[in-house]
């Protein structure tokens, strides 16, 4: 393993343990990495106590110790991943000492720096994304380790990624949700409404909903109060939101509900000033049963919701005659995965959260064969995640040790065991390689397998692992892993050739220039 350290930082390594006799707060500075994150051919890294971020260049074949310093709007309070980009979302919020500039901003982190910012009217603490990564839902939630003593649940803010800084981006509201948690927010794919396709944002509280069309900000929510089906309290428990763009359908249902909501959408004309050019009907569609996942699909039959429930049981539910078909299953399901074969023929895989066990099921004339159209699949632990590959493929991880790889167009399961349990985040997907690897924290290990031979390899590390990512994007030229410590650490492995020989070490990145660095 070759070594690409920097000098300068054991200059001031020993100032400080030789001659300062305390601890410099540079120092303890580095200690406070807030997240990290591979952006593109860089690994970004925020710190919470000075507000900075670090961009450390990983491209190229000699990448040096050296990392490119950014002030960081204050204070940064919680960073995500953006869905489906190379880009790093962080929250920041004024602190409670500081009197001058906005509440809040969202700052969206890029290979090179801070490529843009939004100024938010509200210091929130709690940040949400759409599917696709296109939106981010701002919100506020009590915090009892915050210096902020008030909360206002109603207060939103909603953020166009894809578009600058405006008069209504981000388009903040004040929502009739009666004090309510919010749950969720779900965005619609395009419907068309009029002569325009409209995206809409559907946020979910507990048993209340306000509907706002992203593409006329300036427009009034569309809100709903809910009444709850089979519950022993008057809580709905909205969970989730599916959208049908072809017959502008929203279906919504509840923890604590017994029914499925149907929301139709209808047109209205010459709306007042900042209305709606539409509306919705509500219909209440009693299922009988509690519901846990829902996905809508066309069938040769025509729309269908399908749903999963405690029962356990499979639901079929055919909105247009208010029909509910049920199919038994053995183990109860929480997670819907529908797929195509190369026929075209519609089946889905079902998965509980926990069970051993799942169920193929193939939806053609479902309605009347039931039973008979599901098939069992054994697993050989309890389903802990779920992660669709390229090709008809699911990853599975299991709560005890070990995962499989599920091809849904032949109904079989290879299996990998491990000595240690695979948490949530220990597997990363390389795409362009149909290659899995497998990053636990705490080991000082790489293990990894391709999809088509399922041949598990491994390459032992120096340190132990803190967290890692692919370098490069959808090339993928590098596996970086950062490892603990207060010096900066982080080791980088070819993607498509990973060996202990040829793989890259820089250490002390994170006390570059710090002798250049005056008092704060």
């Amino acid at each position: 393993m070759h070594s690409l350290g920097r000098t300068k930082w054991w200059v001031a390594l020993l100032c400080w343990g030789v001659a300062c006799g305390e601890r410099s707060a540079d120092v303890h500075d580095s200690a406070e990495v807030m997240a990290s994150a591979v952006v593109g051919d860089e690994m970004v890294f925020v710190r919470r106590d000075d507000s900075r971020g670090y961009w450390l260049a990983l491209g190229g074949n000699s990448p040096k110790a050296r990392v490119t310093e950014r002030d960081l709007p204050r204070e940064p309070l919680l960073t995500e991943q953006r869905r489906n980009s190379q880009e790093l979302l962080l929250l920041c919020r004024r602190p409670a000492n500081v009197e001058d500039g906005p509440e809040g901003v969202l700052v969206v982190l890029g290979a090179h720096g801070i490529d843009r910012s939004y100024k938010l009217g509200t210091g929130y603490n709690r940040l949400m994304q759409s599917e696709d990564g296109r939106y981010v839902f701002l919100s506020s939630i009590a915090d009892s380790g915050s210096d902020t003593g008030y909360t206002n649940a109603s207060d939103v803010s909603i953020v166009d990624l894809e578009a600058a800084q405006g008069s209504s981006n981000p388009m903040q509201r004040n929502l009739s949700n009666g004090a309510e948690a919010l749950s969720a927010v779900f965005v619609s794919p395009e419907m068309r409404i009029g002569d325009e396709g409209r995206r809409l944002a559907t946020v979910l509280f507990q048993s209340s909903l306000s509907i706002l069309d992203l593409k006329h900000p300036d427009r009034r929510e569309w809100t709903a109060k809910l009444a709850s089906g089979g519950g022993e309290s008057n809580s709905v428990g909205l969970r989730q939101a599916v959208f049908s763009p072809d017959t502008l359908r929203i279906y919504l249902r509840g923890a604590a509900s017994s029914d499925v909501y149907l929301l139709q959408l209808r047109a209205r004309t010459a709306p007042e000033a900042h209305g709606n050019d539409f509306d919705f009907s509500l219909n209440q569609l009693g299922v009988g049963e509690y519901t846990t996942d829902m996905e809508l699909l066309r069938t040769q039959e025509g729309e269908r919701l399908l749903a999963t429930t405690v029962g356990p049981g499979l639901l079929v539910v055919n909105a247009d005659s208010s029909t509910v078909t049920r199919v038994s299953l053995g183990r109860p399901a929480t997670m819907i995965v529908p797929f195509a074969t190369g026929d075209e023929a519609q089946h889905t895989l079902l998965l509980g959260e926990g069970e051993p066990v799942a169920a193929f099921v193939d939806l053609a004339n479902l309605e009347t064969r039931k039973d008979r159209n599901v098939e069992a699949l054994t697993l050989p632990g309890s389903v802990a995640s779920v992660t669709r590959l390229n090709g008809n493929r699911l990853l599975v991880t299991y709560q005890g040790t070990g995962l499989s790889v599920v091809d849904l167009e032949s109904r079989t399961i290879s299996s990998i065991t491990s000595n240690s349990p695979l948490p949530s985040g220990a597997t990363l997907v390389d795409s362009k390689r149909d290659r899995v690897w497998l990053v636990v924290r705490g080991e000082s290990r790489v293990g990894f397998f391709d999809l088509d031979g399922m041949q598990p390899r491994e390459v032992r590390l120096d340190a132990t692992i803190a967290s890692a990512g692919l370098v490069g994007g959808s090339k993928a030229t590098k596996l970086a892993v950062l490892h603990p410590g207060l010096l900066g650490h982080v080791t980088l492995l070819d993607a498509q050739t990973p060996s202990r020989k040829t793989a890259q070490s820089l250490r002390g990145f994170m006390f570059d220039g710090i002798l250049d660095r005056g008092e704060d």
